[in-house]
Order: C-alpha cells, then structure tokens, then sequence
C-alpha cells in the first residue's frame, strides 16, 4: 500500500511539473507569436495595430526581454538607426518604463561603439599594410568605403566622407 501511494504521488509530482512546464512554454510561445506580430506591424508602419498587440502582452518584462533581443539583433545587423527608430517608438508609446528605454539606447550605443572600434582597427591595419587604389570622391585621402552611386557607378569616399553620406542618409530617411 506503501509503494502504491508513493507511486501516485511521484506520478502526480512529475504531472504537475509536466503541466506547470507545458504551460510555461505556450505562454512563451503566445508571448513569441503575439511579440512577430507586433514588429510586423511596426515594420509596416502600422503603430496602432503594434501599440495594441504589445498592450495585449500581459507581462511587461516579457515586452522587454524580448525588445532587447530585437534591438541587439538590429544592432548585430548594424542596423543601428532602424534600432534607433524603434526605440523612439517605443517612448511614445509608453508601452515600456523609462529605466528599460534607457538600457535599450545605451545597448545601442555600445553595440554602435564597438563596430566603430572595431573597424577603426582594421582600417589601421590595412592602411598601414596594403595601397589602396582608390581615392575619395571628396578629397585625396583613400577611398576605404565604396558604394553604388546615382548613376550606377561605384563611389569610393575616405571614413570621414562616408560617416558624412550615412549621416546624410539617415536625416534623410527620418532615422536620426
């Protein structure tokens, strides 16, 4: 009778522990599917219907997990002033506490910082080993940065230039 009762107690304990789990994981999946949702809709410009999916999401800590993925995701992408964008979304929106927008924007800064050191580093190296062949559209240094210009052509620009077209960009674009 002993082992019995033992017996149906470890089968209700290992039950429950199945239950209390499997339904922790839909939860984190409906969290997922209604979270894809709402950045579909911001990506399509449509923040009312992004404003309300957020809202729908019953835990806020799970709105932030899941935008600080997001943006460090953005940001791995170098898609630092999309990140950008969707941050200064998300403070009109009041859907996140101001401590948690200010994590998102310095995660952004650092992440922005990085890269640049990063490739401060390797233009050292390379300038300091190798001649490239191109010139800056703008001045005489080297051209270390190319892109595809209005007629189709590629346009090589030193950082300094470059830096200036992406800012440029980014203005005209609304991302800054």
């Amino acid at each position: 009778m002993k082992k019995k009762m033992i017996k149906l107690f470890c089968c209700g304990i290992v039950g429950l522990s199945i239950i209390i789990f499997g339904s922790k994981y839909m939860s984190d999946a409906k969290v997922d599917k209604q979270f894809n949702l709402a950045i579909e809709e911001m990506e399509n410009e449509n923040e009312l219907k992004a404003v309300e999916i957020l809202s729908s999401i019953e835990n806020s800590d799970e709105v932030n997990a899941r935008f600080k993925e997001y943006i460090n995701s953005l940001c791995g992408d170098l898609y630092y002033s999309k990140a950008r964008h969707y941050v200064n979304k998300l403070k009109t929106w009041d859907i996140l506490q101001d401590d948690d927008i200010t994590v998102l924007e310095q995660m952004i800064l650092e992440r922005e910082n990085e890269y640049d050191e990063a490739r401060k580093d390797i233009e050292k190296y390379t300038n300091g080993n190798r001649k490239n062949e191109h010139s800056c559209m703008e001045c005489s240094k080297n051209g270390t940065h190319s892109i595809i210009g209005i007629s189709g052509e590629t346009e090589y620009y030193c950082t300094e230039h470059y830096n200036k077209l992406i800012e440029i960009m980014n203005k005209l674009y609304g991302d800054e």
